[in-house]
């Protein structure tokens, strides 16, 4: 099984997290469809990553130790509360661009992409090349927009009585794109060379056909805490549960499966 691969392997993991019954309505066949990427994080900064791009992962690094501080602040201070609303807005943040910035700090040591057996080789191809290339394209469009917006932004530090939470939250949304645009050019580089090997795996099926899921008026299902667990067993991958935690949260929210919600916006960012 995909669980027994080495732990620095590079792997890539489709996991659909959303079904819906024939009376739903009109839905995308890949929507659900969650991608996670699980290996070596050692990659550490190169010459070849630019000055821009060292000075924001330190940036990075600097208000995530502050962001994490702040976690255990009074729930009623200022700072709680603040603390409170930035994670609303990260849990809001997409799915896709999660895996594109985690992809961007990985090793590619025999780089595999893991799926069920049933979905099929092709459908799975198909779905992670067009995802790659509408992300590019995306987060080279916002990044352009966030370069942009930095001095405009600075003109907020000017204003003494409050922090300059603009620059801070346009600092770390530049730092975002351009982490998930070079993760997607990696995926893309792996593509073109031919490099992803396919996996489709037959224990991934047999949960998929066995999973529990968290059921809505309309017809759509989202797959339940349990089995999401269980995937992430499967496979080897503790960050697995928490990355299809998050695209259940926000197709709960985008069809209306409130308890699906429940409890995403506590672990968001973490």
């Amino acid at each position: 099984p995909a669980g027994t691969m080495g732990a620095k392997d590079l792997r890539i993991v489709l996991t659909p997290v959303l079904r819906f019954k024939a009376t739903s309505p009109e839905i995308p066949r890949r929507a659900g469809w969650t991608l996670h990427a699980c290996g070596s994080k050692a990659r550490d900064e190169g010459p070849e990553e630019g000055a821009l791009s060292r000075a924001l992962n330190r940036i990075a690094k600097l208000v995530n130790a502050q962001w994490h501080k702040s976690s255990e602040a009074d729930p009623q201070s200022m700072r709680g509360r603040m603390y409170k609303y930035g994670q609303r807005l990260l849990s809001r943040l997409p799915a896709e661009e999660y895996f594109f910035r985690d992809l961007n700090a990985m090793e590619t040591r025999n780089p595999s992409y893991i799926f069920p057996a049933k979905i099929g080789n092709s459908d799975a191809m198909q779905f992670i090349k067009d995802l790659t290339i509408e992300r590019r394209r995306l987060h080279q469009k916002y990044l352009n927009g966030s370069i942009m917006l930095v001095p405009f932004s600075i003109l907020f530090s000017f204003v003494p009585i409050l922090p300059n939470i603009p620059l801070a939250w346009n600092l770390f949304r530049l730092y975002c794109h351009l982490s998930a645009l070079r993760g997607a050019r990696h995926l893309e580089d792996l593509l073109l060379s031919e490099r992803l090997q396919l996996r489709p795996d037959e224990h991934m099926q047999k949960i998929m056909e066995n999973a529990s899921y968290i059921e809505s008026a309309s017809g759509i299902q989202l797959m339940s805490d349990e089995t999401r667990q269980h995937m992430g067993e499967l496979l080897n991958s503790p960050d697995l549960p928490k990355t299809l935690q998050r695209a259940v949260g926000q197709l709960g929210r985008q069809y209306g499966v409130p308890a699906a919600v429940k409890r995403v916006e506590e672990t968001a960012g973490n």
